[in-house]
């Protein structure tokens, strides 16, 4: 995994985070590995995850499944699932309209490091020397 790759997974568990979702962080692979190829296979993606295919499938269910827990913002619908056009076997993942502002929101924490520190709960002083996490005074 590179520092790029690194970055992604940051940005998206932050993402999450802001989104107050209980989510694993195969789940949050998963949806990284679609946001970089959609129209990807379960096999593909346990490849690229390092994870197996049925792995993949409870992630993929979870990402597509509505969420009606409590005062959680559902990570549902984000994306979808279709049968390959030539091999009825295989099913191809899709990112969704939510799945898309999503991706694009991690995209903009990727772009602006303060708001990425910031959804990481990392807050900078004024003289930018020190710097702490929420409910944590700095040295």
């Amino acid at each position: 995994m590179n520092q790029c790759d690194i970055g992604n997974m940051l940005a998206a568990i932050f993402a999450f985070r802001l989104r107050r979702c209980d989510i694993s962080l195969t789940d949050i692979t998963v949806f990284s590995q679609v946001c970089k190829s959609e129209g990807v296979t379960f096999k593909e993606l346990a490849f690229l995850c390092g994870v197996s295919e049925p792995s993949v499938s409870r992630a993929v269910h979870t990402l597509r499944l509505p969420s009606g827990r409590g005062d959680q913002i559902s990570h549902s619908g984000l994306v979808r699932v279709f049968q390959h056009p030539h091999d009825g076997r295989r099913r191809m993942v899709y990112l969704t309209t939510h799945g898309g502002d999503l991706r694009n929101e991690i995209e903009r924490l990727l772009c602006d490091p303060n708001e990425l520190a910031e959804a990481a709960g990392i807050r900078f002083s004024s003289a930018g020397s020190d710097t702490q996490r929420d409910g944590a005074a700095a040295d």
